[in-house]
């Protein structure tokens, strides 16, 4: 909870725009728990260094090859896309939310219901603080996939 985005975002985006592919990941990640801990502090959410950071994310969802992905990589994107969706919503980026979403309910098995969600979300960062608000990205993308 210490962390501060504001404060540390120059340092934070130096290493989320290191420009070679094979970091693709470790960029994601980044930008990733930057947006967590600005949506964990109630920083604005429609400046544009953030919704920046969350369309960079969303973009990197649109790349990530998900079928082939290893099992725990999987995981760790459905936590990415649910930041993101989180984020986009947030940021009133429906159209980003609705993508960021699709891509978790490619990832899952589809009678997966938010109770194994959570498990998935709390082997990376988690707080009780964001689990109405993740919840309600989940729900409005299972009424869509319906």
């Amino acid at each position: 909870m210490n962390f501060d985005p504001r404060a540390n975002s120059a340092d934070l985006m130096r290493l989320c725009r290191v420009s070679d592919e094979e970091h693709m990941v470790e960029r994601a990640i980044c930008k990733a728990v930057y947006v967590y801990h600005a949506n964990l502090l109630g920083w604005t959410c429609r400046c544009s260094g953030y919704r920046q950071v969350v369309e960079e994310l969303g973009n990197a969802l649109r790349l990530w090859v998900f079928q082939s992905a290893p099992v725990g990589d999987k995981d760790l994107w459905k936590w990415i896309a649910l930041i993101t969706a989180n984020a986009a919503r947030r940021g009133k980026l429906e159209h980003l939310q609705t993508d960021a979403m699709m891509s978790l309910l490619a990832l899952e098995d589809s009678n997966q219901g938010w109770e194994q969600m959570q498990t998935v979300t709390k082997k990376f960062l988690y707080h009780s603080r964001l689990d109405r608000e993740w919840k309600s990205c989940w729900d409005r993308a299972k009424i869509h996939e319906i």
